[in-house]
């Protein structure tokens, strides 16, 4: 979140002329009827070799371990450095139509989607319901590849980045300052409140103080596409109120971007990914107050 001299936040809106999400059937019906332009991406973490096994047809390995982090980083999943060149390395340039999937739903694919967002890129949708949705939908599916085993030829990117899109701790402590601001942490109930462990070793307990918990996982449907705007809209005004800045935070990064995604679905515009997450504020060795 960039400040201008006054030390007021920089609007940060997203571009609401681009839907954020595509439906299975939309997907299948591009690639039907125009697939020159269009590039499908898988977002994996953790397990890159069970996604090359199944998926769409045609798509690329988008490994946000490896490819889509900065590698030397000191917390985890942090925004590369030229956040750029993985979607270059895709075969992407501006003009492309990129639509990002994952295996298990919407977990993983939101992040590479705000990847996208902060790398200048504006035609990017995230698949309502990732790959259980296309199967159900009566997709096809095929082993993938990465970009470099595809042997894809590097796209040409010249649209300004948007580094704004991210935050870090400063940030955070000025948008807890401002009433028109919200924070808002992305992960269980339980470990916002400190009665359930952190997944990673040396992390404290509790959450940001000032901050408020929206799950999630809570902003999907049984079926695991999104809710409907009107719910998701209930959702996030019964913790955030008027405000029409948020700043999303979880574990270390990746799931403040599904919930992003969701305030995105809800109307919100102005919207902020604090990247080092819980990862840096609760870090043990970290000086940063917490509640629970």
């Amino acid at each position: 979140m960039t400040t201008n001299n006054t030390g007021a936040p920089t609007p940060t809106a997203l571009d609401s002329s681009v839907p954020p999400l595509i439906t299975a059937a939309a997907l299948q019906q591009m690639l039907a009827e125009d697939p020159s332009r269009l590039v499908v991406l898988c977002a994996s973490m953790g397990n890159p070799a069970r996604a090359l096994q199944e998926g769409i047809p045609g798509a690329l390995l988008a490994d946000i371990e490896a490819e889509f982090s900065e590698a030397d980083a000191e917390f985890p999943h942090t925004v590369p450095a030229d956040v750029q060149a993985p979607f270059a390395a895709c075969g992407i340039s501006d003009d492309s139509v990129v639509v990002v999937y994952d295996r298990h739903g919407v977990v993983v694919s939101p992040r590479v989607w705000w990847l996208a967002q902060a790398a200048g890129l504006r035609t990017v949708f995230v698949l309502d319901g990732g790959l259980p949705a296309w199967v159900a939908a009566g997709g096809a599916t095929a082993p993938i590849a990465t970009p470099q085993d595809a042997g894809v030829a590097g796209g040409e990117i010249s649209a300004q980045p948007r580094p704004e899109l991210f935050t870090d701790i400063r940030g955070v402590e000025r948008a807890l300052a401002r009433s028109a601001s919200a924070v808002v942490d992305a992960r269980s109930a339980g470990r916002f409140a400190g009665v359930a462990p952190e997944p990673r070793p040396h992390m404290r307990a509790g959450h940001i103080p000032g901050s408020v918990n929206v799950p999630f996982e809570t902003l999907f449907a049984e079926d695991g596409t999104f809710l409907p705007a009107v719910q998701l809209r209930q959702i996030f005004a019964a913790q955030v109120g008027d405000a029409t800045q948020l700043v999303f935070s979880c574990g270390s990064g990746v799931t403040a971007c599904v919930t992003a995604l969701g305030a995105r679905l809800a109307g919100w515009e102005d919207l902020v990914v604090y990247d080092g997450s819980w990862s840096q504020w609760g870090s043990a060795d970290s000086q940063q107050p917490i509640a629970t």
